[in-house]
């Protein structure tokens, strides 16, 4: 009996050395970081299980004002490649995150360093008092994947970036991509429907990171609390924002969940209007791809807003 349990014990001690042994000459996976959860969400959409794909970015997050988490930092430092949306979307962060990670592959200037919102038609960085200078995104506002239209071209896009780096998964990736954006169009008039409602609601924006969200889906914005891009709003800015609420009868202020409430919640209270926090990215509650952001967003937003705001406006 002892020695039937030694030629089991070895023939296992066999057994997992044999895979241990295979495991260690298996490719290791290309490692793709990104800047944002959007950009991994749809990286990971088309790229399925043939990548690994990481984000920096937390969700729920400000993208341009990221405190990247030692997990992904760890990670960073043996990545391949290192996609982001440019537009100085990630200036404020992105120089001490190359110095610490110390990842040759992926620093600025690298091959491996790659902006991905090439050939996507942007809106430009407004100036809403027409004298401000934006501080920040002057090449053209960067959140557009919050126009899931915008989102395809994202999509594709990376489709570009995995077959250029992986051309023997080229029927796997376009497969993918055809299903992404076959479930985006599918969705489109759902959200659409869901949104109209609401549509001619007028609401004031804390910054300009749901224009392309309201340009899509008609939202009247008719204001912002900060006057460009980057740039805080000065005391005589925020008394004009109240005295337009009240006269005009404003009753929502539209917030992302990263956004500073301070601010907001003082223009609320000399108002008597509403705050209403959207998420920008996917990763927030429980957003956790691309397609959950606007059935979150198409489905939240007209009850918080018709909470507020009498349905016959």
């Amino acid at each position: 009996m002892k020695n039937i349990h030694i030629k089991i014990f070895f023939m296992m001690f066999l057994i997992f050395s044999f895979v241990s042994a295979v495991n260690c000459f298996e490719p290791r996976k290309t490692l793709i970081m990104t800047s944002t959860t959007d950009i991994a969400a749809i990286c990971k959409k088309i790229a399925s299980d043939k990548v690994m794909v990481i984000s920096v970015m937390d969700g729920g997050a400000n993208p341009s004002f990221l405190e990247p988490n030692r997990v992904a930092m760890l990670k960073a430092k043996k990545a391949d490649f290192f996609l982001k949306i440019g537009l100085d979307l990630e200036s404020r962060w992105e120089k001490n995150f190359y110095k610490d990670v110390n990842n040759s592959s992926i620093t600025q200037g690298s091959l491996g360093n790659i902006i991905i919102s090439s050939r996507i038609n942007l809106i430009p960085t407004k100036s809403v008092d027409g004298k401000t200078e934006p501080v920040i995104h002057k090449k053209g506002n960067p959140y557009f994947w919050l126009n899931p239209l915008k989102g395809k071209q994202l999509a594709h896009n990376i489709y570009d970036f995995l077959t250029t780096i992986d051309p023997a998964n080229t029927k796997i990736y376009k497969k993918n991509l055809d299903e992404f954006n076959k479930n985006i169009d599918a969705k489109i008039p759902v959200w659409k429907k869901a949104i109209e409602p609401v549509s001619k609601v007028p609401m004031i924006a804390f910054q300009h990171n749901f224009d392309y969200l309201a340009d899509f889906f008609n939202l009247n914005i008719v204001d912002y609390i900060e006057p460009a891009a980057g740039v805080p709003p000065t005391p005589s800015r925020i008394k004009s924002i109240i005295q337009k609420m009240k006269s005009q009868q404003i009753k929502i202020i539209l917030i992302s969940e990263y956004n500073s409430q301070r601010i907001p919640k003082k223009i609320a209270g000399q108002s008597g209007a509403n705050i209403v926090v959207m998420p920008a990215s996917v990763g927030s509650e429980w957003v956790e791809n691309y397609i959950q952001l606007f059935d979150y967003i198409a489905y939240k937003l007209p009850i918080a807003v018709f909470k507020h705001v009498k349905t016959d406006q």
